[in-house]
C-alpha cells in the first residue's frame, strides 16, 4: 500500500498549485465577467475580460473540463481506476491487480467572449500506474506528470505537452524475486491532434519525442506513435450515462515498434467537457508490458475496471 500513499501524495501535492494572478499593465483594461449567456452556462465565477484597445479576451482561473480529452483508451494517460478483475496469468504474474490515482487539473483557459469552451488553456497532470500480484506484492509503479498545452476549435483540438516518465519496480517484488532494479526514464515533447468526425466519434493521433531517455533496451529510438478513435458523445450523459467504445494503438521505439493495442467498451457518466468522468468498462490488451520495467514482457488480458475520469 506505500504504492497507493505516495501517488495520493504526488497527486495532492500538484492538485494544489495555484497559478499567480499577474497585475494589470499600462493600457490593459480589467471588468468582471458579464451574466453567463446560455452558452456559457457552465463557465466558473472566476473569471473576468481583458482588453488591449479592441482586443478583449476571457481569462478563467481553473476552468471547467477540458479543451483535449486524454484518450479513453490510452494506458498512459493519467486518470484514476481500479481493474477489479484481471485475466493476466503468466509464470511472474499469475494473478495481477492494476490500479491508478491521478487526473488533470485545468489551470488557466483563454477564450474568446462570445465561445467561452473553444481557445487556449494550461494544465497539469500527475498520475501514478501501480501493479500488485496476489494483492499482497506490490510489483511495479511507474510515475507520470506533465504540462500540457492545449487549443481547441470547432471540432479540432490540439496538444503540445511536456511529460516526464519514471518506472520503478516494486519494493516487494525486489525482495521476493530478487529482480535488478533497471534504469528507466523518459522526458519527451508530445504533439497530439484530434478531429470530431460527427459528434460522438472521434479520430485522433499523437507523436512523442523523448529528448532525452534512459533504458535498460540497447539502441532505441527516441519516437512513439499514437492513432485511435472513441465514441463518446461529449457534455454532460445525465443521470443515466451512455455507451462508449474505444481502440488505442501505440508504437514505441523502445519496443520496436510492436503495437500495444487496447480496446474498451462499456458504459459512462460525464460532467461538463468531459471532466469529471466516470466509467465502467471491459478491457482487452495486447502489446508489450504497460510498465517500463517490464517492457520486454509480451502481456495479453481482458480485464474489468472502474475509471474516474479528473
Amino acid at each position: 500500500m506505500r504504492s497507493l500513499f505516495r501517488s495520493a501524495i504526488l497527486f495532492a501535492a500538484v492538485a494544489t498549485v495555484w497559478p499567480l494572478t499577474a497585475q494589470a499593465q499600462s493600457g490593459f483594461t480589467f471588468t468582471p465577467a458579464p451574466p453567463a449567456t446560455e452558452e456559457a452556462t457552465h463557465e466558473p465565477a472566476n473569471s473576468a475580460i481583458i482588453g488591449l484597445g479592441s482586443f478583449e479576451r476571457r481569462i478563467t482561473l481553473l476552468p471547467q473540463g477540458l479543451l483535449w480529452r486524454p484518450p479513453i483508451a490510452n494506458p498512459e494517460e493519467p486518470r484514476s481506476y481500479m481493474k477489479l478483475y484481471q485475466s493476466l496469468d503468466t509464470e511472474e504474474f499469475p494473478s495481477v491487480n492494476d490500479c491508478a490515482i491521478g487526473g488533470t487539473l485545468p489551470v488557466v483557459r483563454f477564450s474568446r467572449i462570445e465561445t467561452p469552451n473553444e481557445g487556449m488553456q494550461v494544465d497539469v497532470f500527475a498520475v501514478a500506474f501501480s501493479r500488485f500480484v496476489d494483492i499482497r506484492t506490490f510489483a511495479a509503479v511507474d510515475y507520470r506528470f506533465g504540462v500540457p498545452f492545449t487549443y481547441a476549435i470547432g471540432k479540432w483540438s490540439f496538444k503540445v505537452a511536456y511529460e516526464h516518465t519514471s518506472c520503478h519496480v516494486g519494493d516487494e517484488l525486489l525482495i521476493k524475486d530478487d529482480l535488478p532494479s533497471k534504469d528507466s526514464t523518459r522526458n519527451e515533447t508530445v504533439f497530439a491532434i484530434s478531429y470530431r468526425v460527427v459528434d460522438a466519434l472521434r479520430v485522433y493521433g499523437q507523436f512523442g519525442w523523448a529528448w532525452q531517455q534512459s533504458s535498460f533496451v540497447q539502441d532505441i529510438d527516441k519516437y512513439r506513435y499514437v492513432i485511435g478513435a472513441e465514441w463518446s458523445k461529449p457534455g454532460p450523459t445525465g443521470v443515466w450515462g451512455q455507451p462508449f467504445a474505444a481502440i488505442d494503438c501505440e508504437f514505441r521505439g523502445d519496443e520496436d515498434y510492436t503495437p500495444n493495442v487496447t480496446a474498451q467498451i462499456g458504459w459512462e457518466w460525464s460532467g461538463q467537457k468531459y471532466n469529471p468522468g466516470l466509467r465502467i468498462a471491459l478491457e482487452y490488451y495486447d502489446g508489450r508490458s504497460p510498465f517500463g520495467q517490464f517492457i520486454d514482457r509480451h502481456e495479453s488480458w481482458v480485464a474489468l475496471g472502474v475509471f474516474l475520469d479528473l
